[in-house]
């Protein structure tokens, strides 16, 4: 008697091999495979047909190929980018491949380990690889970077400013002059100059003011670590102002200094005082201030000023 079916009961353990199945075999239900599979050929679905594992700890979207790996992620060989990538938790890396296309990338926390690093190069990126150290390239237009962190072994090129400091100090009152020595008011701001820097740029900007003194003279000078420094050929340049009264103008004072030797934080600053009793000096102060924000008229307003402080390596 023809059978129409064959249960399972009747099929002996060793009964189904490989031999005995058809190469293309249809499941129109669910399939259970308890046991490892081994696919030699291509794993070929519909639009429909996802991947999930574990729920939900590698996915991929058969519609749109957008895939998630909800674990970590190890690649051993070359990867390559065509479209967008977006690095919301930072991107800490030993090697980074040369890029050589010109639409421009935006990392918003790059960590870069010590040792050889292969930077895009100078003709597409803002890095080019150095034997073991990271350079910066001349490029500017193609990479933005973010939050950049280098290794101790990073360089820079010669002439380049880095580690660029920056104080804003709120002023709550004026300072008048005497005939001693006092720090100016905003002006400190400790620094350690960046490895390999050839010399610091130290840049303190404040008003200046006298009352009904016509001939007001100032004396400025610098210190660091509380020792006057000379700047250029001068240890005090002195600031004779323009003459007339409640005149108040905003100036800034430059010093350059070798960084050779400077490895330590050093409280950089400016001192001043006036000449004699009789040349009136003040700062923060600005008189006859702007009545209106467009500068349109004038008043009699006195304001007071904020002090910048700003200080930077140059690279040698």
């Amino acid at each position: 008697m023809a059978l129409d079916k064959v249960t399972t009961g009747v099929i002996a353990d060793d009964a189904v091999t490989t031999a005995k199945l058809d190469t293309n075999i249809a499941v129109a239900g669910t399939l259970g495979v308890t046991g490892n599979t081994t696919l030699a050929g291509t794993l070929t679905g519909g639009a429909s047909s996802d991947i999930a594992i574990n729920t939900n700890k590698f996915t991929v979207a058969a519609a749109t190929g957008n895939t998630v790996i909800a674990g970590t992620s190890t690649l051993t060989g070359a990867s390559t980018l065509t479209g967008a990538s977006t690095h919301t938790a930072g991107l800490l890396t030993d090697t980074i491949g040369e890029r050589t296309s010109t639409t421009g990338v935006t990392i918003d926390s790059l960590k870069i380990k010590d040792g050889a690093h292969h930077l895009p190069s100078a003709a597409t990126g803002i890095f080019r690889s150095d034997g073991s150290t990271v350079v910066l390239s001349e490029a500017s237009n193609v990479a933005t970077l973010n939050n950049v962190t280098l290794g101790s072994s990073a360089v820079f090129p010669a002439g380049a400013v880095v580690k660029h400091q920056k104080v804003l100090t709120v002023i709550s009152a004026s300072q008048a002059g005497t005939e001693t020595y006092v720090d100016i008011t905003g002006s400190s701001i400790t620094y350690t100059p960046a490895t390999g820097a050839d010399y610091i740029v130290y840049e303190c900007s404040f008003v200046s003011n006298h009352d009904t003194q016509a001939s007001p003279l100032f004396a400025f000078k610098f210190l660091i670590d509380g020792t006057i420094t000379k700047n250029q050929d001068s240890y005090s340049p002195f600031a004779h102002l323009f003459g007339g009264t409640w005149s108040s103008i905003r100036e800034t004072h430059k010093m350059v200094y070798s960084a050779s030797g400077w490895t330590t934080g050093k409280a950089v600053k400016m001192q001043f005082r006036r000449y004699a009793s009789d040349h009136r000096v003040g700062l923060h102060e600005q008189a006859y201030d702007y009545l209106t924000a467009d500068g349109s008229g004038m008043g009699s307003t006195v304001r007071l000023t904020d002090v910048i402080t700003t200080i930077y390596s140059v690279m040698a």
